[in-house]
C-alpha cells in the first residue's frame, strides 16, 4: 500500500512539475502555486523521509545549511535595524528556509531527466509562441521597453530564464544517444531525447533563441559564451568532441543570424548605449525609453549601494533599507530640484546588483555568507560532476553560474519568480545527484 502511495505520489508531483516549468514564463504567479503544492506532497512524506537523512552526502547538507544561515542572517538584520517598528518583510531570501523542507520532502521520489528535458523544452516552446504572438500583435507604436519580450515577468528575468531553459534542453539533445556507461545515472536507458522528437527540441531552442534576443536581455547573452564553455568542458571529459563541433556550430549560426537580423542590430546599438551610461558621468536623461537611461541608472543605484556600505562595511544599513537611505541622501543632496533621473531612482527597493544589494543591505558579512551559499553549491556541483559525469551535476553548474552571472546587474532574490525558481532546480538537481551517487554505489 506504501509503495502504491509513493508511486502515485511520485506521478503527481512529476505532474506538477512539468505543468510549473512549462508555464513559468507565460503565467504570472503560477510558480508559487506550483511550489506550493510540490511542499504540500513533502509534507505527506514525513513519515518517510526519516530513514533517509544518514544518506545525505555532506556537500549537500552544506548547501542547506548555507542557504539556511544566509536567509536567518537577512531576516536578523532586518529585526535589528528596525526594532521599534513593525517588521515587514521587504525581501524574497526567507525562502531559503523552504529548501531543506522541499529537499527532505520529496528525497525518496525518483527525478527523471527526462522530466527535466521536457518540461524544458515545453517551456521555451510555449514561451517561444506566446511571445512572438504578442510582439506582432500588441507592439505596434510602442516605445522600445514596452515591446520588449517580457512573458509573465519583466523582460531582464524572461531572457535569463529562456537561456536556463534553452541551456537545459541543449544539454538533454547533446547527451542523447550515448552508449550506456555504469557512472553516467539515466544514461543507462541510452537516451534523453528520442529520435523521433528530437526535431522538435532543435525547433523549440531555435524559438526560444529568437525570443532571447527579442527580451534584449543584455546580461544572459554575456552569459551565453560561459554557457557554452560549460556545456562544451562536460563533453571534452566525456570524449565526444563531435558533439563539441555541433554545439559551436549551432550556437554560431544561431548568434550570427541574430546579429545580422533587424533585432541585432538593436541590440548591439542597445548595449553600447547601456554601457555608455554605465561609464559615463553626467549624462542628460530625460527619457526611461532608451538603454543609456538604462546604463546610467544603475550606475547610480551601484553608487548609492557602495556609499552605503562604506557607512557600515561590518553589518550594512540593515535588510530592506537600501530604499530609504538612497531615497534620503538623494532628497538631502538635490533639495527640491530633483531632476528627471533622480526622480526615477527613489522608486527602486535594490542596487539592481545582488552583490552590491547585499554589502549596502548586509555589510561584508552578508556578502560572505552570500558567496559562502553560491560557492558551496559550485563546488558541489564540480566535484560530482567529476566524480559521477551525471547531467544532474552539468545541469547544476549550469544553474549556479548563470545566476551568479545575472547577480551582477540584477538582485535576483529580489523577486519571487527568480528565488522560486532557483529553489525548484536546486531541489531537483541535489536528488537528482543524490541518485547518481546511489547508482555508482551499486
Amino acid at each position: 500500500m506504501f509503495y502504491n502511495l509513493t508511486n502515485n505520489l511520485n506521478k503527481a508531483l512529476g505532474i506538477i512539475i512539468f505543468i510549473t516549468i512549462s508555464l513559468l514564463l507565460v503565467v504570472r504567479s503560477l510558480y508559487g502555486a506550483g511550489l506550493i503544492l510540490v511542499l504540500l506532497i513533502a509534507l505527506s512524506q514525513i513519515k518517510s523521509f526519516k530513514h533517509n537523512l544518514s544518506i545525505i552526502p555532506k556537500g549537500q547538507l552544506v548547501i542547506l545549511f548555507a542557504s539556511v544561515l544566509y536567509a536567518i542572517y537577512r531576516a536578523l538584520s532586518e529585526i535589528i535595524f528596525n526594532s521599534g517598528n513593525p517588521v515587514v518583510p521587504k525581501y524574497y531570501d526567507i525562502y531559503f528556509l523552504l529548501l531543506p523542507i522541499a529537499y527532505l520532502g520529496i528525497i525518496n521520489f525518483k527525478i527523471s531527466w527526462n522530466l527535466i528535458a521536457w518540461s524544458s523544452i515545453s517551456c521555451v516552446s510555449i514561451a517561444g509562441i506566446y511571445t512572438i504572438i504578442e510582439w506582432i500583435v500588441f507592439t505596434q507604436n510602442k516605445n522600445y521597453l514596452e515591446y520588449r519580450a517580457n512573458g509573465s515577468t519583466y523582460a531582464i528575468a524572461f531572457g535569463n530564464f529562456l537561456l536556463l531553459f534553452i541551456s537545459f534542453s541543449v544539454i538533454s539533445i547533446l547527451n542523447s544517444h550515448l552508449k550506456p556507461i555504469k557512472s553516467f545515472i539515466g544514461f543507462t536507458n541510452n537516451k534523453y531525447v528520442s529520435i523521433q522528437t528530437k526535431l522538435i527540441a532543435v525547433v523549440a531552442i531555435i524559438l526560444g533563441c529568437t525570443v532571447l534576443a527579442l527580451s534584449q536581455a543584455k546580461t544572459a547573452f554575456v552569459a551565453i559564451p560561459v554557457a557554452i564553455a560549460i556545456v562544451s568542458w562536460h563533453l571534452y571529459i566525456i570524449n565526444n568532441p563531435k558533439k563539441i563541433m555541433y554545439l559551436l556550430l549551432g550556437a554560431l549560426s544561431i548568434i550570427a543570424t541574430t546579429l545580422i537580423s533587424p533585432v541585432g542590430n538593436i541590440l548591439t546599438n542597445n548595449f553600447s548605449d547601456a554601457v555608455s551610461g554605465i561609464v559615463k558621468e553626467d549624462i542628460d536623461i530625460q527619457s526611461k525609453y532608451t538603454d543609456t537611461y538604462s546604463g546610467s541608472l544603475r550606475r547610480h543605484m551601484w553608487i548609492h549601494a557602495f556609499e552605503q556600505f562604506k557607512s557600515n562595511p561590518l553589518l550594512g544599513v540593515g535588510t530592506g533599507n537600501y530604499k530609504e537611505v538612497k531615497n534620503s541622501a538623494i532628497k538631502s543632496e538635490s533639495g527640491e530640484e530633483l531632476g528627471y533621473l533622480n526622480n526615477e531612482l527613489l522608486r527602486f527597493n535594490q542596487a539592481h546588483s545582488q552583490y552590491l544589494t547585499i554589502l549596502a543591505e548586509n555589510g561584508i558579512v552578508g556578502f560572505i555568507l552570500l558567496i559562502f551559499m553560491f560557492g558551496s553549491t559550485f563546488l558541489y556541483f564540480l566535484f560530482e560532476h567529476f566524480k559521477t559525469r551525471s547531467i544532474f551535476s552539468l545541469a547544476g553548474l549550469l544553474l549556479i553560474t548563470l545566476f551568479g552571472l545575472f547577480g551582477v546587474t540584477e538582485t535576483v532574490f529580489s523577486r519571487s519568480i527568480f528565488i522560486n525558481m532557483y529553489i525548484l532546480f536546486l531541489t531537483l538537481f541535489m536528488i537528482g545527484c543524490l541518485q547518481s551517487d546511489k547508482y555508482n554505489d551499486r
